[in-house]
């Protein structure tokens, strides 16, 4: 069953998490953890792992301590491993997501894009929800991305197109097209960076 109880608390940790209270958001998602497994809501226990995943690893960039990078990993698998258990497929492809999130922050990019390719794959079989085109090109961008940061200079155009689409698909909201536009750039300009093309890393971090 899904839990409305749930599906509200962790809509006030995403508003949390976007208006930058990462605390509170953590504070939240727990709470929504914990209300989705007294209401027997598989699929919204495991989509909550994925969701506090995204505000440690934000944590972690806002402080830089590396420490959250690794418990982000884990927090990560065991939201994969969840979602596999209820079966919820579309809650697989964001876990695999999450995963690959964590991978490419500790430096596992190829590790990291076959878990973005997993997260399109899967996605892409279900219907509605969270199955729309920006979220699909933004995969796609992590994917070729992180595979950029693995010496992968070829990957630059599937990086671009994947913005293009983002641009066009029309299914974001302002917030998470800003968010995701500006962190498509910021991982191509990391993508650069690491391959020695620091002009061209500037330029990506002048569009972020």
């Amino acid at each position: 069953m899904q839990s409305e109880k749930g599906r509200a608390l962790h809509q006030q940790a995403l508003t949390a998490q976007e208006n930058g209270d990462l605390l509170s958001a953590l504070k939240l998602e727990d709470e929504a953890m914990v209300t989705y497994q007294t209401d027997n809501d598989d699929a919204g226990f495991a989509e909550i792992q994925a969701m506090r995943l995204l505000t440690i690893n934000m944590l972690g960039d806002r402080t830089g301590d590396q420490r959250y990078y690794v418990l982000g990993m884990h927090v990560a698998a065991a939201s994969l491993d969840l979602a596999e258990r209820a079966g919820a497929k579309q809650q697989i492809a964001l876990a695999h997501g999450a995963l690959g999130r964590a991978l490419d922050r500790a430096e596992k990019f190829e590790e990291a894009g076959t878990h973005f390719d997993k997260a399109i794959e899967i996605l892409s079989g279900t219907e509605g929800g969270h199955n729309r085109k920006a979220v699909i090109a933004d995969f796609k961008n992590h994917a070729a991305t992180s595979r950029m940061s693995a010496g992968k200079l070829d990957q630059e155009q599937a990086a671009l197109a994947a913005l293009k689409e983002l641009e066009a698909a029309g299914d974001a909201t302002d917030y998470e097209l800003k968010v995701w536009k500006s962190g498509g750039y910021m991982r191509l300009a990391q993508g650069m960076h690491k391959n020695g093309k620091i002009e061209e890393a500037k330029k990506c971090l002048a569009q972020a």
